[in-house]
């Protein structure tokens, strides 16, 4: 050691139990409500009130001082093991810069990240201090028997409770290089709750006044500003980021400012007391700033197909025991993927870059949010989505903040086929080009890629030696093309050759090893219009140069194909007098003044009969003309027609007064007197 240890023994107007550490900072600011603030860890001997010693549980006994000029206090033995992680340390080392260590470290001018210091450190205000400013000191403090007359209490003798390190306890420090009447006090106490469990202990900071901190970059120094807070084990807590909740809890009592993380920004003097963290079998929480986070995260797939959607669903969950308070959660979207929206029951989020940040907001103990996440693959590949989330609180269990949902994607290609036919209309016989472009719409090459085109039996393909990479199938042909990269196309022209008349179409379809988002486009169709010859005749049965008022006219026509080719879409029109209207007639609906019958397709050497019934609705004359036809030209079109002269007689069956079908009554009486021989005497009556 650097020295002994020293008995303070002096009084104070404050009255009891004020650590030596907060008379300093009362005296400074003139404050007197140290013990209504947080715990209280003990008096100096002179402070015990023997009407209420639960005030004081604790006695500062000792104190040992050392000068700056040494770097550190060198290893101070502890009276009860700290359980930090999972090691057990019986020793600290207090830096003059402004931390403390289980094992001797050198200081680093250039201010490294706590983390980087590759050891346990508790860092009250880690910063370069001037090593000729005021001493730095370590305190031990003891529990004691109240004895019948106070007067009667000694210092006590027995293993220690709390240390405390306290830097510029008398008049402060400086900073290295600074003004030397700007000082800085703080301090840390390090208490024994082994009636916990052992190795338990609990951990104080106190400040006050700071009137300094060091910048980015102090006086021939480089690196950061001013690091507060500590790193043991898997504890890991920037006291930066509580400022505003210790100025809200009164642990802070002036008005600080935090510019950026890991710096105090001193606007003007301030001061923090209490400010306490428990350690617990190895783990730290923040007394009043401790939320248990934890994250779980999950995907609707765990496979998908490149250029197919994925959704992710995220919930965080606070096991408390404090609320947690601006919760944000950062969910990384990987190389290959694209976000394409997301919803949360708490807070709102928003893209920016690669990733998705949520501002949750606040999230109760005991209660959770959801995040719903939907990204889109772009490719083929593995994507480790990764996400964690924060709070201003201290998480004793920061292992459980982090997850990651991984998606594998399989190869995708979105092949597309167009066709065109030119010309799309020939004669039987005749020739066209079937056109076919094949393209990869991506993501991924495609490989293995077939086209496959099923051909009408009604055409041939007219040099199937042409297409080396086509093969002829029963009903077609199956093109091998090979591998077609993303975005690549490829062309095939296959030369048909019509053989018979129709409606032709000639399908194309297309496929390949890999998935196809879309096969809908895969297809495509091109209809070949191909007219040949039909000689149509037409016959006309049941005809009849004159009929009645009233009367139906039956009449069968007869069709028939001489060929040489099938007759298409075979269609009987008749044009009707006025004197005539459609009763009937199989497949034949009235059109305008006439009738049509559609008959289909008529084979070369076939027949087809239709029976119509027409009504006679009035007298007069007219003339019913029937004409045949089809898609086909006809070489002889005189013998498609058939023209039937008509006349329909008035109906003079009925009576009054212009020759009606009925009999007079009064003729009839007549008759019956000149058959029974008395007409003459009736007439001469008359």
């Amino acid at each position: 050691m650097k020295g002994g240890w020293i008995v303070t023994t002096q009084r104070t107007r404050f009255g009891h139990c004020v650590p030596l550490f907060s008379l300093l900072l009362l005296a400074i600011s003139g404050a007197n409500d140290a013990c209504a603030r947080g715990i209280v860890l003990g008096c100096e001997l002179s402070q015990v009130d023997p009407q209420h010693p639960e005030n004081c549980p604790y006695v500062w006994a000792a104190e040992i001082t050392f000068d700056l000029s040494h770097v550190d206090s060198g290893g101070v033995g502890l009276d009860f093991p700290l359980k930090i992680g999972g090691d057990s340390v019986t020793s600290l080392t207090a830096n003059r810069n402004g931390f403390i260590t289980f094992e001797p470290i050198e200081f680093d001018p250039s201010l490294v990240a706590l983390t980087d210091l590759s050891a346990n450190v508790i860092a009250p205000f880690y910063a370069p201090i001037e090593p000729t400013s005021q001493e730095l000191t370590i305190g031990i403090a003891q529990k004691y028997d109240l004895p019948d007359d106070p007067a009667d209490l000694v210092i006590p003798v027995g293993p220690a409770v709390a240390y405390r390190v306290t830097w510029g306890a008398a008049n402060g420090v400086s900073m290295a290089g600074g003004p030397p009447d700007v000082t800085n006090r703080f301090q840390a106490i390090v208490i024994d709750r082994s009636d916990i469990a052992e190795g338990d202990f609990d951990l104080q900071m106190n400040y006050g006044p700071i009137d300094w901190e060091s910048p980015p970059a102090p006086p021939a120094l480089t690196g950061t500003a001013t690091l507060v807070g500590l790193v043991l084990g898997d504890t890991v807590i920037d006291f930066n980021r509580y400022y505003d909740s210790f100025l809200s809890n009164g642990l802070c009592e002036e008005p600080g400012e935090i510019i950026t993380p890991g710096s105090f920004s001193v606007t003007e003097p301030f001061v923090c007391n209490n400010i306490t963290v428990e350690f617990r079998d190895g783990v730290g929480t923040m007394v009043g700033f401790t939320s248990d986070l934890s994250l779980t995260a999950s995907s609707n797939a765990d496979r998908v197909n490149a250029g197919e959607q994925v959704e992710l669903t995220l919930t965080i969950g606070n096991s408390g025991p404090d609320d947690a308070t601006n919760t944000n959660l950062v969910v990384g979207m990987p190389s290959g993927t694209t976000l394409v929206g997301s919803e949360t029951d708490n807070g709102t989020c928003a893209a920016s870059g690669a990733q998705l940040i949520c501002e949750l907001g606040e999230i109760a103990t005991s209660a959770s949010a959801t995040v719903t996440v939907t990204a889109k693959t772009q490719t083929a590949g593995t994507f480790d989505f990764s996400s964690e989330v924060t709070a201003d609180q201290v998480d004793p269990s920061p292992a459980g903040n982090a997850a990651t949902v991984s998606v594998a994607a399989d190869p995708s290609a979105d092949l597309n086929v167009v066709s065109s036919l030119d010309p799309t209309t020939v004669n039987v016989d005749d020739a066209t080009n079937l056109s076919l472009t094949v393209r990869n719409d991506g993501p991924n090459d495609a490989s293995n890629v077939h086209l496959v085109v099923t051909l009408p039996a009604e055409t041939s393909v007219d040099d199937a030696a042409n297409l080396a990479s086509c093969a002829e199938t029963g009903t077609g042909l199956d093109c091998d093309l090979g591998a077609l990269a993303n975005g690549a196309s490829t062309d095939l022209v296959i030369p048909l050759r019509a053989d018979d008349t129709g409606h032709l179409s000639v399908v194309a379809a297309a496929a390949a090893d890999e998935h196809d988002p879309d096969v809908d486009d895969n297809t495509a169709e091109a209809v070949l219009e191909s007219t040949g010859t039909s000689d149509l005749a037409l016959t006309a049965d049941g005809a009849a140069d004159s009929v009645s008022e009233g009367d139906t006219l039956n009449l069968t026509f007869t069709i028939t194909n001489a060929g040489p080719h099938v007759a298409r879409d075979v269609t009987l029109d008749i044009a009707l007098p006025a004197v005539l209207e459609f009763s009937s007639g199989d497949s034949c609906t009235p059109s305008g003044a006439g009738v049509t019958c559609t008959l289909g397709d008529l084979a070369d050497g076939d027949t087809a009969t239709i029976e119509v019934a027409l009504s006679a609705t009035s007298a007069g004359s007219g003339t019913i003309s029937a004409e045949a036809s089809s898609a086909e030209d006809d070489p002889a079109s005189d013998d498609n027609v058939q023209e039937l002269d008509l006349s329909v007689t008035a109906d003079e069956s009925g009576g009054g007064g212009g020759g009606g079908g009925s009999i007079d009554p009064y003729a009839l009486v007549i008759l019956l007197l000149l058959l029974t021989g008395r007409a003459t005497t009736k007439r001469s009556r008359v």
